[in-house]
């Protein structure tokens, strides 16, 4: 497994940014609006196949577009895990699937990330990771809890309307400039304790087992 910054593991070692990014990653070099949308739109049907109910109800009234909440029918679907198969890193034997938490916890994402439009129905795992570029959650929903422990956004972070139905904790996350935070919306608790906003981190500012020298300032 490819280890970046203190022992995070690349993005593309990671199963979850392989299904997120099915259809190819951004780069510094300008934002592929289509390959965004065609990315959102495999990852939310594929991941709210077991979303019904009141929670199935609270997406449309987001504005999820009910296309995109279509489970993929039996003809799509060897397709799609075909492609998904051949996205995967080397050796990984299971699929990322909804009835388990999305794990992008300690890993290092390089390029730009878009999560625009994202249906999260589980715990939504980004404990100890880093952004080295600018991701975007705007118009995320977050069904379950978020956990974006002890990150670092050394690039843009965008929340702007995104929407939080369980638990959004950022004990610990370092920003390194605004982040939208204030605009999305929040239906449950909500922890910044310790959160700070730094425009001068750098990559490796704060990793899993360092300490933050300003972290009790």
């Amino acid at each position: 497994m490819s280890e970046h910054h203190g022992g995070l593991r690349s993005a593309n070692q990671n199963p979850w940014y392989c299904l997120a990014t099915l259809f190819g990653e951004q780069t510094g070099s300008g934002y592929d609006t289509e390959m965004a949308a065609r990315n959102r739109v495999a990852w939310n049907r594929w991941m709210t196949g077991l979303v019904d109910g009141p929670r199935f109800e609270a997406l449309l009234a987001r504005g999820i577009n009910l296309a995109e909440l279509q489970p993929y029918h039996e003809a799509e679907l060897q397709a799609f895990i075909e492609l998904l198969e051949a996205r995967l890193p080397m050796g990984c034997r299971e699929l990322p699937g909804p009835d388990v938490s999305v794990d992008f916890s300690r890993t290092s994402f390089e390029e730009p990330v878009s999560f625009e439009g994202f249906v999260f129905p589980a715990i939504f795992n980004l404990k100890n990771s880093i952004f080295i570029n600018a991701v975007s959650f705007s118009g995320a929903v977050f069904l379950g809890p978020g956990q974006f422990n002890s990150c670092a956004f050394t690039g843009y972070a965008a929340f702007q309307g995104a929407n939080f139905h369980g638990l959004a904790d950022f004990w610990g996350t370092k920003f390194a400039g605004a982040s939208g935070l204030l605009s999305a919306s929040y239906l449950g608790d909500v922890t910044f304790g310790h959160t700070e906003r730094n425009r001068d981190i750098i990559p490796n500012y704060f990793l899993p087992g360092q300490k933050s020298t300003r972290e009790n300032q």
